[in-house]
């Protein structure tokens, strides 16, 4: 197994990118498509609020245009594939027969779909809220209900588990499959808007608790040979910066008019309009969205 590490986002994304170009496990062609590929990586980030990346260049830097659409979808909780696709057109090209999306995040873990009434989102917090050392506490993306033969969407993510040490929210998240360029590169910021939403949660249980390392494990981290020129750019060519999203102040922008207001601006282009938002303590998440 490999371990990389860093304070931020754009270090350890760095050393990922620079492993899977130089030093790869192994070389292969999984439908004919050339991939270097590295087995069972993990990814340590010390400071989870450095959560984005740039480079002089624009043309290299993280697309937050797509990160953000991507974010309002998993906060709106669902699973339409027509509203994926105002996001991006591939979608359209792996959704069900009966039009939704089965990588839709936020559709499985703030939907009320556990046999007692509460999401994945309020199991994770409950466990936590109940016992502060629990070993319980975790979200399930990969289903049984996705192991059907002719599924072109089966979730890439296993599990996000939280554990609370030392006063603070750590969290981890365990792939089976994770294209460093088309994949890690807007998941991480996902899963640590999670993160933050179930820290802001528990503070309502804890105080004064505090943001913790983000962890993210990959069992095949792989970069395609559409990608390696941009790779090679990345790593030799430009030096990475750290950036970051403001985070939100109130988790009750999940499922909110709040963040579908938001979708419908950046996906409409409409003018950014502050006025009778639910959360207005989410105003500087809301900008950057709609920016």
């Amino acid at each position: 197994m490999k371990m990389i590490a860093g304070q931020s986002f754009a270090e350890v994304y760095q050393k990922a990118m620079g492993l899977l170009l130089t030093n790869p496990d192994y070389e292969s062609k999984p439908r004919g498509l050339e991939v270097r590929e590295c087995l069972n990586v993990g990814i340590h980030i010390e400071d989870p609020s450095k959560n984005l990346f740039k480079y002089n260049d624009k043309s290299l830097t993280l697309p937050t245009g797509y990160v953000k659409k991507e974010m309002c979808l998993y906060l709106m909780a669902t699973d339409d594939a027509k509203l994926f696709t105002k996001a991006s057109k591939f979608w359209d090209s792996i959704k069900t027969k009966d039009g939704k999306i089965n990588s839709a995040y936020g559709n499985l873990i703030f939907n009320k779909s556990l046999k007692d009434g509460r999401s994945q989102f309020d199991w994770a917090f409950d466990s936590l809220k109940n016992d502060k050392d629990s070993r319980q506490s975790f979200m399930r993306f990969n289903n049984t209900c996705h192991q059907y033969d002719g599924n072109k969407d089966v979730p890439c993510t296993f599990i996000m588990s939280f554990h609370i040490r030392k006063n603070k929210l750590n969290a981890t998240v365990n792939m089976r499959s994770n294209d460093i360029i088309k994949g890690t590169t807007y998941d991480i910021p996902s899963f640590i808007l999670f993160q933050r939403l179930m820290l802001l949660r528990l503070r309502e249980v804890y105080p004064d608790l505090e943001l913790g390392f983000y962890e993210h494990f990959a069992n095949s981290l792989h970069l395609y040979e559409t990608d390696f020129e941009l790779v090679q750019k990345r790593v030799y060519d430009n030096e990475i910066r750290e950036s970051s999203y403001p985070f939100p102040e109130d988790w009750h922008c999940i499922k909110s008019e709040d963040i579908m207001k938001c979708f419908d601006i950046k996906v409409n282009k409409q003018p950014w309009l502050f006025d009778g938002w639910q959360c207005a303590s989410n105003k500087d998440f809301y900008e950057w969205i709609c920016k």
